[in-house]
Order: C-alpha cells, then structure tokens, then sequence
C-alpha cells in the first residue's frame, strides 16, 4: 500500500512538472507586463563606431548572415560650427543631406544578408573654432519593400551609439 502511495505521488509531481511549461506560456501570452522589448523579425544589422586610420570617425555597418535585405542611413548630430567643417570618403556609395541639427548619410543600394559597408566621417577641428566638440553618430535600417526604402518611421530601428560600443 505504501509503495503506491508513493508512485503516485511522483506521477502526480511529474503531471505538475511537465504542466509548468504550459502555464507560464499562457502567462507570458495573456497577461499585460510592463516593459519593453526589442523584436526584430525578419532583418537585423550591426553597428560598430570607432577611429580611422587618419583619426576620423569610422562607421561600420554589417547585415547579419539570416537577415532580410536592407537599405541603412546613418545620421550625425553636432553643434552648427562642426556639421559646417564635416565631411565624409567615398562620396560614389553614399549621399548626403542636411538638416538644421544633423547630416544624413544614405547608402546608395540595397544591403543583402552578410553585406558590410564603412563610412568614414572628417572634421576639420581647426576650423570649427572648438577645443572639444562631440560628433553623435546613430544609424537607422529597413526593410526593403517594392524595391524602395521607407523611411516613414513604419518600418525603421533606430539604435544609438552612446553605450553600444563606448563611443569615441
């Protein structure tokens, strides 16, 4: 007698074990928490920020090796007197325009999965008249749709440089 008690209370604690799974998962689909998460579902490219040969500010974006094809921008914020004195190599892949806070570098052509590009942005620190100056670079990706880019803000993810790798 006792030796069925005990087998069924380890069926009974297997039957618990084995229905866990099953009500965290309706917990985590039906019950508000606060919170956010990144969701990336079909594309994703990685940013890297760091100095040049010359000393410049190198960007380096990469699309990750399962990722959706992808257009990239990368924008750079700074005071009137550095934007002014910014300019950037490779002008053939990449255009520029400008905004009253900010320059935006568009890359010409659509980015498959495991495709890498490089931008390199130029001071000239003489001529902006500054003994220190900070240049914020952040950089926006999406999907692309009917062969065009949609910078709507529908479909963009923007993720600044400020922690991600230090900054320069």
């Amino acid at each position: 007698m006792r030796r069925k008690l005990i087998v069924a209370a380890i069926a009974a604690l297997m039957i618990l074990v084995v229905s866990v799974p099953n009500a965290l998962a309706y917990f985590s689909t039906y019950v508000r928490i606060k919170g956010t998460a990144p969701l990336h579902l079909g594309e994703k490219v990685t940013f890297e920020e760091g100095p040049s040969e010359d000393g410049n500010k190198l960007i380096t974006l990469t699309v990750d090796e399962d990722s959706d094809d992808v257009f990239v921008r990368v924008k750079a914020f700074a005071v009137k007197e550095v934007l002014d004195n910014l300019t950037y190599k490779d002008t053939s892949k990449w255009t520029e325009s400008a905004e009253d806070d900010s320059r935006i570098y568009t890359y010409n052509t659509v980015l498959s999965a495991g495709d890498t590009v490089t931008l390199e942005l130029i001071v000239d620190a003489e001529k902006t008249g500054l003994k220190e100056f900070n240049l914020v670079v952040v950089y926006e990706y999406c999907p692309v749709i009917d062969g065009a880019p949609d910078w709507t803000g529908e479909n963009i993810h923007i993720i600044e440089d400020a922690d991600q790798n230090g900054g320069n």
